[in-house]
């Protein structure tokens, strides 16, 4: 589904978007995939976002966004955090499969999984 922005400025902002111009308006170059964790400390808790920035490269343009898979809290247990990462990491697969059959094109990227280091409990 296009996002109000696209439609009203032909500029993709998010993964449908960036499909729906590869698909109608724009030869796609490339697509590429970088993982990130980002800590969040507030008065309430303290976690890790485990998110993925994308770069789509066509012809005329380039676009990158975010995308976020789960979140790690410090105060969980050991085996509820690498639940988490294991979480997001199905998250991650799904999104990379759909996008490369919707897209027709690989996915390039070192990392295509979050490490359960990135918990508060190590591996």
């Amino acid at each position: 589904m296009r996002s109000l922005s696209y439609i009203l400025t032909g500029r993709p902002h998010n993964r449908s978007d960036c499909i729906d111009h590869a698909r109608a308006h724009a030869k796609l170059r490339r697509v590429s995939v970088e993982l990130h964790t980002h800590e969040d400390v507030t008065d309430e808790f303290v976690a890790r976002t485990l998110f993925a920035t994308y770069v789509w490269v066509f012809e005329d343009t380039v676009v990158t966004y975010e995308e976020t898979y789960g979140r790690v809290f410090q105060h969980e247990q050991a085996e509820r955090q690498r639940l988490s990462v294991d979480n997001a990491n199905r998250r991650l697969s799904e999104a990379l499969e759909s996008l490369r059959r919707r897209a027709g094109c690989a996915v390039e990227g070192g990392e295509s999984r979050f490490d359960h280091g990135a918990g508060y409990c190590g591996g």
